[in-house]
């Protein structure tokens, strides 16, 4: 057994723009009856952790370190039964693919931070798709987790779908501006990521739009860097394609 008094899932990053990122860690405040015992779960999590994740996260680690934190306000065991029971309803992952898009996600929804805000549990998502149409329906899914379980809910920061255009004559022109360029055949990726793109999109219709740039390294993370190289590359080929317009 061990109370909660501290729990934050997320990015370390606490600006209001960073919280509804992927959740790369996670850091809790616990005060235990045995912190033996506890080191021990977490020893036994970190061991489960890096056998499942072996593939795809090797940096994996679960460590229990001591502080004298003094005396503070805990969340009682109902609160952290009902928080993880609310948690474990919400939609988190990909929620459909493209039918005509083999292996490419038509939305998605992610937790992001999960953090005690005075006497408050608050939690941040994020709702991404290529249709607007089922961004509503995303939204009006976590709407009716929220009433069931007597949860308030704010809805902020909204962007519209941008879908794939098959006829797009600006793809075409870019595809053969990079071959002419550099000899190969470009790899166009769909994307159903809400972007900037979404909100030209949705006020000129007719507008033909593709989104690329420089070269990003460990993307929506806080290692994101940008190689430096790439962006004189971009630029020329900004050029080239605006020359032929």
């Amino acid at each position: 057994m061990c109370s909660v008094s501290r729990v934050t899932f997320g990015s370390v990053d606490h600006s209001q723009e960073n919280k509804n990122g992927i959740p790369a860690e996670c850091f809790v405040v616990l005060y235990p009856k045995s912190p033996e015992a506890l080191r021990q779960q977490a020893k036994d999590w970190e061991t489960k952790l890096k056998d499942e994740l072996s593939d795809v996260d090797e940096g994996v680690k679960v460590s229990v370190t001591e502080e004298n934190a003094g005396a503070q306000s805990c969340l009682s065991y109902e609160s952290v039964e009902r928080t993880t029971k609310i948690l474990a309803l919400l939609p988190n992952g990909v929620q459909s693919m493209q039918r005509a898009l083999p292996d490419t996600p038509e939305c998605s929804c992610n937790i992001g931070n999960v953090e005690l805000e005075g006497d408050a549990v608050v939690c941040y998502i994020s709702v991404r798709s290529c249709k607007g149409s089922l961004i509503d329906q995303m939204c009006g899914k976590y709407r009716a987790v929220a009433e069931l379980t007597g949860c308030a809910l704010t809805f902020r920061d909204r962007l519209p779908g941008w879908d794939y255009d098959r006829d797009s004559r600006l793809r075409r022109l870019v595809d053969k501006e990079y071959n002419e360029r550099f000899g190969s055949a470009p790899r166009f990726k769909v994307t159903h990521a809400s972007t900037e793109c979404g909100m030209f999109k949705e006020q000129l219709p007719h507008m033909d739009i593709i989104s690329m740039g420089p070269i990003i390294y460990e993307e929506h993370t806080p290692r994101e860097y940008m190689g430096i190289q790439s962006v004189g590359v971009v630029w020329e080929f900004v050029k080239g394609i605006i020359s032929q317009l």
